[in-house]
């Protein structure tokens, strides 16, 4: 297991230093295309970053209220079954 965790680091470990320079000579270059107005775009994606990561932990625990009802459910079917097997 440590040895693949090694392999992995050793493999992608260049991404973290690169990534830097990767999303700045994608900036410059959208910037030499479109000018100031690719500033807009990227400033949309800075905001929707964050606006995400809000609604992802809502929608989480959403799932989570909605998991705890149909266990709730569930459980309730399951005795309404049972108690009827045992009356028959």
């Amino acid at each position: 297991m440590d040895a693949t965790r090694l392999q992995d680091l050793c493999t992608y470990g260049h991404i973290l230093w690169s990534a830097f320079f990767q999303m700045t000579l994608a900036f410059i270059s959208l910037y030499e295309l479109l000018g100031w107005s690719s500033m807009v775009g990227v400033a949309i994606m800075v905001i929707s970053v964050p606006l995400n990561t809000v609604l992802a932990r809502y929608m989480r625990k959403l799932s989570t209220k909605q998991m705890k009802i149909r266990d709730r459910r569930t459980k309730f079917m399951s005795e309404i079954l049972n108690n009827i097997k045992s009356i028959k």
